[in-house]
């Protein structure tokens, strides 16, 4: 199999590592602390993984939209601003 068109840079890695390591994570500790389903101030319940779901939604959305509407800056400036929206997801959503 020939994957030398795969732009395997450090920053490539990195990801592809914490991808990984969030989704062992996310299921060691499902199997020792099943999760259950809890409801904050969004309409429907969720469970730790469709939160961490929907955390990734929204860190991309944020990016996204930065890049769309404030191209002149950069683009990491985003990243505190997904940052505290996923907070006030995760915890209280």
């Amino acid at each position: 199999m020939d994957i030398s068109w795969m732009q395997w840079t450090p920053t490539t890695l990195y990801i592809f590592l914490g991808v990984v390591a969030t989704l062992t994570t996310m299921t060691v500790w499902d199997v020792v602390s099943p999760s259950r389903q809890r409801k904050g101030f969004l309409p429907f319940g969720f469970t730790r993984g469709e939160r961490l779901f929907l955390s990734v939604c929204i860190f991309l959305g944020t990016v996204i939209l930065w890049m769309a509407y404030l191209p002149d800056t950069n683009w990491l400036f985003a990243l505190p601003v997904a940052g505290i929206i996923i907070l006030i997801v995760v915890i209280w959503g």
